[in-house]
């Protein structure tokens, strides 16, 4: 199993009532699948920087008061920032036994403005060998482009008073790609991010806050490193889940819920599925899902909601018509989950 990552476990945040005694909420804490699934050999990974040098000389673009313009802005750490991002972010994680880091660029024309060179397989498979690693994370390419602005907001003559306003965007592409020892193909994913800097005040006050353009290249370049992790590593996820109560009928059931006893409260529940109010089988059945799921049973979580579903089918009032569109998306969430599952499975090689 991949280190200390994940149990998939039930945050129980506190039952809060929703508008009414009618319904009440929890969050429950989701592992989603990354989009890549690591075979369960690979514990030990390389983050390599083969990427050229962004252009300084490029996408640097500058509008101050009525004047556009460009900046040349040295990029040499960009792509070093990047991959120290990533490396950090995983390492945060816990997903694999070690993450190495080759930080100064491979490319052997790095200097020749964002040409994309790869490895060759005999590059990798000796990279693996020499780190003992069983798969390189490899950053091929990464761009940067930047706009900052300063303007005059306001003006008052009478106090002699003047106001700007500056901002800075920063636009972040990194092209990576997965390699594995004598494997000839690879895997790749293109991380874009922005980041934004604003502040308005006395000249001065825009000055000193906003930061330097190379300054920000790298904080940019650093935040889109560690946003890669989010396509490697499983992530959590928050849904709130509802219980449904109807005439005080289930508060029993909801108070063993606030203390994880899920059992009980199915079984202090299960009357009521027979209740001669459609409403009441319905909050029944649909609360009963809710603790299957809890209790992993994830089948029968999708057969008790879709019988609380059909229920309410036939039901008018605005309360039922509520409850309705809730447990479809309910459904839905439970099927997005049974679906998600061989794959967290897969990538914590369980």
């Amino acid at each position: 199993m991949k280190q200390r990552l994940f149990v998939i476990v039930t945050l129980i945040v506190g039952i809060a009532a929703v508008c009414c005694a009618e319904r009440y909420y929890f969050v429950q804490r989701l592992l989603r699948p990354a989009p890549v699934t690591f075979p369960a050999t690979v514990q030990n990974v390389l983050v390599v920087n083969n990427a050229a040098l962004p252009s300084p000389n490029t996408g640097h673009n500058i509008h101050i008061f009525n004047n556009r313009g460009k900046e040349i802005v040295p990029t040499d750490s960009v792509s070093v920032y990047c991959v120290w991002g990533m490396l950090e972010s995983l390492n945060e994680t816990g997903f694999f036994q070690s993450v190495g880091l080759i930080d100064a660029s491979l490319h052997p024309y790095s200097e020749l403005y964002s040409t994309l060179w790869q490895l060759s397989q005999a590059k990798v498979d000796s990279l693996c060998q020499a780190y003992d690693v069983e798969a390189l994370l490899v950053l091929n390419k990464i761009s940067v482009k930047d706009s900052r602005t300063l303007q005059l907001e306001s003006n008052d003559p009478l106090f002699g008073a003047k106001t700007y306003y500056s901002s800075l965007d920063v636009v972040t592409a990194a092209e990576w790609e997965i390699r594995y020892p004598k494997v000839s193909s690879a895997v790749n994913f293109t991380i874009r991010d922005t980041i934004f800097w604003e502040h308005e005040g006395s000249q001065e006050q825009v000055e000193a806050y906003m930061p330097q353009t190379q300054w920000a290249l790298c904080s940019a370049a650093m935040a889109c490193g560690m946003r890669a992790v989010t396509t490697l590593v499983p992530q959590w996820a928050e849904e709130d889940r509802f219980l449904f109560d109807s005439k005080h009928l289930h508060q029993q059931g909801i108070g063993l819920v606030t203390h994880q006893q899920w059992a009980q409260a199915i079984d202090s529940w299960q009357p009521l599925v027979d209740h001669k109010k459609p409403l009441v089988r319905a909050y029944a059945l649909a609360d009963i899902a809710v603790c299957k799921e809890m209790m992993s049973d994830l089948p029968a979580a999708l057969q008790y909601a879709s019988q609380a579903l059909s229920t309410l089918e036939k039901l008018t009032s605005a309360e039922a018509l509520t409850a309705y569109d809730i447990i479809r998306l309910y459904i839905s969430q439970l099927k997005q989950i049974i679906a998600d599952e061989s794959r967290i499975k897969a990538q914590l090689a369980e």
